[in-house]
């Protein structure tokens, strides 16, 4: 190929930040009587990175069959310094199924483009190529002055040209007596045996991805054809055994990468459809852990009258307050007791954050909860102008024992010169507060007495707690104690009592509730009927708590076996995805190309 078959060619990209173009390419160079050029992404090709590659400039006009082997690095010049990103030299088969080799990721657009980087200087960027070609097969697209003369070196008998002299050196001082029982003289002969051996090499330096089983049957049949002729090539024949089982297992790596991960699908759907069924089993647990509706008796809670208060909160030199929450003092509503709270510089926000908050929450037992309907008023104290959040009714309980908004009022409003909502320093709230309905302990114990004072209810003594619910009671079931015969003032007394207890029983959750509780509601249900209580309704709601006694068993037996198969599922796939990572390790291993750097 003579003294042309090596270039150093510099590219120079002008404007490189302002181009639009997904790809661009330098001018046609020539290199050992063959065009060539280099060719760019500038913004990328599905990568934050430079795509950079070296392309045959006409591969579309060359006739079939052509090949070109060439060494070459791609460099980008840092211009402020002597440092830059170079690829390492690659050497590789230029041919009609890849007519451009480089790389996609040549080096981060975001380092190109940083300020003071040193690679673009005035919008410049430029790129060095060193190519050097190695042989060209085919149509040359630069035609030499041509000569009646084919330069070729002889090597032991065998013509080479320029370009196989290395390799078939290295071959036959590794191997000296490859050829030595060969019978065929004829020159052309001798070279084309020599140009298949080499072929055959090449063939078997890809790697087994590369190649299909009719390739390796071929090259089969071609090393026999050279056995055949003389050639002594057991070393040969090893390195094709070798790129037989690299074949064979990467098949039976991929058909098994292809398994796991189906495998894997179908495990993943499975934790997904069980997830969505455990999902679906805690909402029916959690409605079956739900009380019975009591809807029919109005009010769902023994307790004295409904109690409403108003609370005027003044809250002295607001201006001036340095901490982040302040408290009234506790205040008692129906024998429960609350406070209000605000934060007096807001809470992450530019605005007054005001709540109401049972006073004390953490020392209530387990499943207390207060029903109350409120609101929050802010006093401008100038006029009949104020600032009152809408009545509002919510359950107080252990999760939530305060109420309010975070942005109640804007606090640069209230601040303000002449607003009214500052008064020689003083901030008026008030609260209207109506407590509904009560769950659980008292916080405060009523005034004790000697005398218990009771009232006559259609024969029955009653307690003023027990005022309201028996009147509901009365007033829905007006036939409930129509047959009930019993005299003694006592123990009509203790019947109702007992059938207010039982009412109380049933309305908990089916979790507070044993078997046995529920037997014994039975054994009193039935002793109350007896005695001539018409009480059809109750016993409904006794069958109705035992049905949601089991579902509620059923369903926490349910959710436990769903959480331990979507546990067992979890770590399956987590194995899968383990031997998965192997499977593919052990195929990247199987494609690698074989080595020849033992026989060569």
């Amino acid at each position: 190929m003579g003294e042309h078959s090596m270039k150093k060619i510099t590219w120079t990209i002008k404007n490189f930040s302002s181009l639009q173009r997904e790809k661009i390419c330098s001018d046609p160079f020539v290199v050992g009587r063959c065009e060539w050029r280099l060719c760019a992404y500038p913004k990328g090709n599905n990568v934050d990175y430079l795509f950079l590659f070296l392309e045959v400039a006409d591969h579309e006009s060359l006739p079939c069959g052509w090949r070109r082997n060439v060494r070459f690095s791609l460099s980008i010049v840092n211009q402020n310094t002597i440092k830059r990103s170079r690829q390492n030299d690659e050497q590789k088969w230029f041919g009609e199924e890849s007519p451009r080799w480089g790389r996609v990721s040549m080096f981060p657009l975001n380092e190109i483009h940083a300020k003071e980087s040193g690679y673009l200087v005035n919008g410049e960027l430029k790129i060095v190529a060193e190519i050097e070609v190695i042989a060209a097969i085919g149509k040359l697209d630069i035609a030499e002055e041509t000569s009646t003369i084919i330069e070729t070196m002889d090597i032991n008998g065998f013509q080479l040209f320029p370009s196989q002299l290395e390799l078939v050196s290295r071959l036959l001082e590794r191997h000296p007596e490859i050829a030595s029982d060969i019978r065929t003289k004829n020159p052309n002969l001798r070279t084309g045996y020599m140009s298949l051996l080499l072929s055959l090499i090449e063939t078997l330096r890809q790697s087994p991805h590369e190649l299909s089983k009719t390739d390796l049957a071929e090259a089969d049949a071609a090393l026999g054809s050279m056995t055949n002729a003389g050639f002594k090539l057991d070393w040969l024949e090893k390195k094709l055994d070798d790129m037989a089982e690299k074949k064979e297992k990467e098949e039976a790596g991929e058909a098994r990468v292809r398994e796991i991960e189906e495998e894997l699908k179908d495990l993943n759907q499975k934790c997904s459809d069980l997830e969505a069924l455990l999902e679906k089993q805690k909402l029916e647990l959690s409605a079956a852990k739900a009380p019975i509706s009591f809807d029919d008796l109005d009010r769902r809670t023994i307790m004295e009258k409904q109690s409403r208060k108003k609370i005027t909160w003044t809250i002295k030199n607001f201006s001036s307050l340095q901490c982040q929450k302040l408290c009234s003092d506790p205040f008692v509503v129906a024998r429960c007791k609350w406070r209000l709270c605000t934060y007096p510089k807001g809470k992450n926000v530019d605005y007054l954050f005001l709540f109401l908050e049972v006073a004390d929450h953490d020392s209530l037992p387990c499943g207390w909860r207060r029903n109350a309907r409120y609101s929050l008023t802010i006093i401008n104290q100038n006029s009949v102008k104020r600032y009152r959040q809408n009545d509002e009714q919510k359950w107080f309980d252990e999760k939530t024992p305060r109420r309010g908004r975070v942005s109640m009022f804007p606090l640069n409003e209230i601040h303000a010169k002449e607003s009214g909502y500052l008064v020689n320093g003083e901030l008026e709230i008030v609260a209207e507060i109506e407590v509904i309905e009560v769950l659980g302990k008292f916080d405060v114990t009523e005034e004790t007495s000697t005398i218990t004072e009771t009232m006559d209810v259609n024969g029955f003594q009653l307690l003023p707690s027990q005022m309201e619910l028996v009147s509901h009671l009365l007033k829905r079931h007006p036939d409930i104690a129509s047959d009930f015969s019993t005299k003694n003032p006592n123990l009509r007394t203790g019947y109702m009592s007992l059938l207010l207890s039982l009412i109380e029983t049933l309305r908990q959750s089916p979790h507070q509730l044993s078997y046995t509780d529920l037997v014994e509601a039975d054994a009193a249900l039935e002793s109350m009927t007896n005695a001539g209580f018409k009480l059809d309704w109750l016993e409904k709601k006794v069958d109705e708590m035992a049905e949601k006694k089991e579902k509620e068993e059923g369903g926490e037996i349910r959710v436990r076996e769903i959480e331990e198969e979507l546990k067992d599922l979890k770590q399956k796939c987590s194995d899968l995805e383990v031997q998965l990572e192997k499977e593919k390790l052990e195929l990247s291993a199987a494609n690698a190309p074989i080595s020849f750097d033992d026989v060569m």
